[in-house]
């Protein structure tokens, strides 16, 4: 309401009398005014007991001054509320005004009770009989304008995520109805909405909350807002809105509690109005889709036979695919009943994994296709999940209907996948293995060629044209060898045959080779061949000979120099006695010319014994030269290089 002063009016003729009257009225916290300022508000009215007009009175209760007993009867007779005699005490004027405008104050509370009563019971009322959501917030935002004698009220109706919302009524403004507000631009409706909580402000441009948005409501006609949630189950979902000028003030309590009842009234109305609503249409859908029913029925029986004799499942639904009619395998397959399944909703048989591919069937059927062995997966009644495989009919079309034949492939598709994964398997093993693996037909066409196979004989199986025959890779003749073997085998294998594979730049590549009988598709078997590039094994061969020649060379040579050191060792004692006594036989000879020639010839020969000696005991290396017939000896020449050409007839030592 708008704010209005409470106030005492007097109306005395007499002009002291009147003066008392104010001086003694001065500290009750009152306006004190003359009769012609009076209002229907006022608290109390002060009049002179002979100036009261007989008849009932209404509005301020009437305080008589009177100056004699007779007027005291007259005054109460005439209406007054109470009597003064004047002159009177200025102490007793105070008290009894103060009782008068108690009174009238508790007159005035249950007036405004009253009117809040008959404006909720009207509104009740209204909210009752009308369903349309438009026409009640209408009713609402109109009659609370006029009581709460605001600007402007509006009801404002917000998305769940408070992002964006709606004018859905207005009692001054039409053109705003439905019109979408960014409500980042209203942080008063936000917070209401979060909080749930009723907001008052009594001044929006200086208002901290609206710091963000004060070039908006700066210069604003109306300062004064108040916000109320509209919620309901713990959650706000839009707000009553009202606000007007500086002049109305703020709301008091009794009229805020007016305001939120209100705001829940609505709240419980609206919810009604969309729950009479959805009953309304759900039961004319009901209605529409028993008739629809019915005539579909009618369009189905020549089929009746068909389907019910059909060992596939076949079920009739609508575009946005419902179920219509269900045969008996499909109520064997999905476990529900015939009625069960026309009740299902599909989203709630079909896992979520599987919606997507739901959703492209539905929009097959709105473009006017109809897919053929399509995989959807369906939860039965005792909540296995199967492997459907559908196929779907245009035969109804002009009724806005397709047949679809359903059939249970969850044992194909799960052997399907087993089957997927084993050749994954095997194949990863193929691809992995060290050694190379061919694959051929019973023709000889080259059916596989795995990485490793690839590597060493340098083809690449995108390469390799539908001609490919695997003896291209073998010299002439030899893979028929191997297969006639294989072939011709208990085992049907041949194993560790060392072989030549011939590679993509004609190199010969010696390799050892496993050979076995394929069983594939065709009049005969086919042959897989493993083999292993054996180059590498072979260089390593060759060169671990090599070593061992050379050690075996070494050893000779070791053993040959310490054999000829222990001849030198042990020959070179008896030469050095010998040596000695061919010296002292020459000496004694004297003039005995056959004495001293035969101890000079053993002497002689006593020293080549010595440098022979001498040269085994410095044989270093084991080189030969030919001897009588094929007989090799040993060459000391070459033996002992560093006694080459070295002479000496000095006696061996006696070391």
């Amino acid at each position: 309401m708008p704010v209005v002063t409470p106030r005492i009016v007097i109306t005395l003729a007499d002009a002291l009398l009147r003066e008392t009257v104010h001086a003694s009225l001065a500290s009750v916290g009152c306006p004190l005014v003359d009769a012609e300022q009076a209002g229907a508000d006022d608290l109390v009215h002060v009049i002179d007991a002979d100036a009261l007009v007989p008849g009932p009175h209404t509005g301020a209760p009437l305080l008589a001054l009177s100056a004699d007993a007779t007027s005291v009867t007259r005054a109460f007779a005439q209406g007054a509320d109470d009597v003064l005699r004047v002159p009177f005490d200025p102490g007793e004027l105070g008290a009894r005004v103060a009782r008068l405008r108690q009174l009238r104050e508790r007159d005035l509370d249950l007036q405004r009770r009253a009117r809040d009563a008959r404006v909720l019971l009207e509104l009740t009322q209204t909210l009752t009989v009308n369903t349309d959501a438009r026409e009640i917030l209408r009713t609402v935002v109109c009659r609370l304008a006029a009581v709460a004698a605001v600007d402007r009220c509006s009801v404002v109706l917000a998305r769940d995520d408070y992002e964006l919302g709606y004018v859905v009524a207005c009692n001054d403004d039409p053109d705003a109805l439905d019109r979408p507000i960014d409500l980042g631009r209203y942080p008063e409706i936000q917070q209401v909405l979060v909080s749930r909580r009723p907001l008052l402000i009594d001044d929006a441009p200086t208002h901290p909350l609206l710091d963000a948005v004060r070039e908006l409501v700066s210069g604003t006609r109306f300062p004064y807002l108040a916000l109320f949630p509209i919620a309901l189950e713990q959650r706000a979902f839009g707000v009553l809105f009202l606000r007007a000028s500086e002049s109305r003030g703020r709301l008091d309590e009794r009229e805020q509690a007016l305001c939120e009842t209100i705001a829940n009234a609505t709240a419980a109305a609206l919810r009604n109005a969309r729950e009479i609503q959805r009953l309304r249409e759900e039961r004319l859908a009901v209605s529409h889709a028993r008739l629809e029913a019915e005539r579909r029925l009618q369009v189905l029986e020549p089929y009746a036979d068909l389907f019910l004799a059909s060992a596939d499942g076949m079920v009739v639904v609508d575009l946005e695919g419902h179920p219509l009619y269900s045969n008996p395998r499909v109520t064997e397959i999905s476990g529900y009943s015939a009625e069960e399944i026309r009740e299902l909703k599909m989203r709630d048989v079909v896992p979520a994994e599987d919606m997507p591919r739901l959703r492209m069937l539905r929009d097959a059927f709105a473009r006017r296709e109809y897919p053929s062995k399509f995989d959807l997966r369906l939860r039965r009644r005792d909540g296995e999940v199967h492997t459907l495989s559908l196929s779907t009919s245009a035969a109804l079309r002009d009724e806005n209907a397709v047949i679809i034949t359903v059939r249970d492939v969850t044992a194909e598709r799960s052997t399907a996948a087993e089957l997927a994964r084993t050749q994954s398997f095997l194949t990863s093993l193929i691809e992995s293995s060290p050694d190379a693996i061919v694959a051929a037909s019973h023709t000889g066409a080259v059916l596989l060629l795995n990485s490793a196979a690839e590597r060493i004989l340098g083809w690449c199986r995108a390469d390799l044209g539908p001609d490919a025959v695997i003896d291209s890779f073998f010299r002439e003749g030899h893979f028929q060898e191997y297969a006639r073997r294989v072939h011709g085998s208990v085992e049907g294998r041949i194993e560790g045959a060392r072989s030549e594979v011939i590679a993509r730049d004609g190199e010969v590549i010696p390799v050892l080779l496993s050979a076995g009988t394929l069983h594939a598709e065709g009049p005969g078997p086919g042959m897989v061949v493993i083999f292993s590039d054996q180059r590498e094994r072979l260089r390593i061969e060759e060169r671990l000979a090599r070593v061992q020649s050379e050690l075996g060379r070494t050893e000779q040579q070791s053993m040959i120099a310490e054999l000829s050191g222990a001849a030198a060792h042990e020959l070179n004692q008896p030469l050095t006695a010998i040596h000695g006594h061919a010296e002292l036989i020459k000496r004694r000879a004297g003039e005995d010319p056959a004495m001293t020639r035969s101890a000079e010839v053993i002497l002689r020969e006593a020293g080549r014994m010595a440098d022979i000696v001498r040269r085994l005991g410095q044989v270093s290396r084991f080189e030969t030269k030919p001897y009588v017939g094929t007989a090799k000896i040993l060459d000391l020449e070459r033996s002992a290089p560093e006694a080459r050409g070295s002479q000496s007839s000095r006696p061996p030592s006696a070391e």
